[in-house]
């Protein structure tokens, strides 16, 4: 759920991006879901949209302690690519160019702590609705005895005015459409006894939907090994900038 006291107001430019990528995925909707969206005003949608937009594109850094654009002070990041190019430090500017050097549409960010996986997360949600499609970012660690990945993930669609009424039909519609990509920050931030149960939604949501675009950030060491093999996917090494 946004944390609407701690969202600032940024330049138009910044939320006015989320726009298109918002009103695609609204009528969409509305020709899928006639029933739940017949009743939903564009207008309120973007409002909600507009505000998760700005409360996931920046972070409270720790140097400052307050919230900042994470555009104000973000470095391109380089991942290092293994196999004949092992070694590589190649710069990233967005989730297109990783896909296109790693061939797979589901990916895992590992980097140790320090490395800016939640920056380059951040970035990555900004430069998803640039090319118009809307980005979900979960961070993990909020997966509790209350609430799962799913129903975070529905939440989230509330939060941006889309929603799904816990219908996992309706999620799989949205997933499946090619225009969401889910951005999971901190998979090593999950508490040990939810590692299976977050495992298994993960694969429920990829195995239902083949073509979803979806990057999950971790450290590296034992508790990736909990995930086992994810399908279709390939992990990517951040380097430290």
């Amino acid at each position: 759920m946004i944390e609407t006291a701690t969202a600032i107001k940024y330049a138009p430019a910044i939320v006015s991006l989320a726009k298109k990528p918002i009103e695609d995925i609204y009528e969409f909707l509305k020709k899928q879901i006639k029933v739940q969206f017949a009743g939903i005003n564009i207008d309120d949608v973007y409002g909600k949209a507009l505000g998760y937009v700005e409360a996931n594109s920046s972070l409270i850094t720790i140097l400052c302690r307050e919230r900042r654009l994470v555009s104000d002070f973000y470095y391109p990041s380089k991942v290092i690519f293994d196999g004949v190019r092992k070694g590589t430090k190649v710069t990233v500017d967005n989730l297109d160019d990783l896909i296109l050097a790693k061939g797979k549409n589901r990916l895992i960010i590992e980097a140790a702590a320090g490395h800016g996986k939640s920056v380059f997360l951040r970035h990555l949600f900004v430069e998803e609705y640039k090319v118009g499609r809307v980005a979900i970012l979960i961070n993990l660690r909020e997966i509790n005895d209350s609430q799962d990945l799913i129903k975070i993930l529905f939440q989230q669609f509330d939060d941006i005015g889309l929603p799904l009424n816990n219908n996992l039909e309706y999620l799989n519609k949205i997933v499946a459409s090619a225009k969401v990509t889910l951005l999971l920050d901190g998979l090593d931030e999950v508490e040990r006894k939810f590692v299976m149960q977050v495992r298994d939604s993960i694969k429920f949501i990829l195995n239902k939907n083949t073509s979803t675009r979806v990057v999950i950030s971790s450290r590296p060491g034992a508790l990736l090994d909990f995930m086992g093999e994810l399908p279709d996917s390939s992990i990517v090494r951040l380097a430290k900038n």
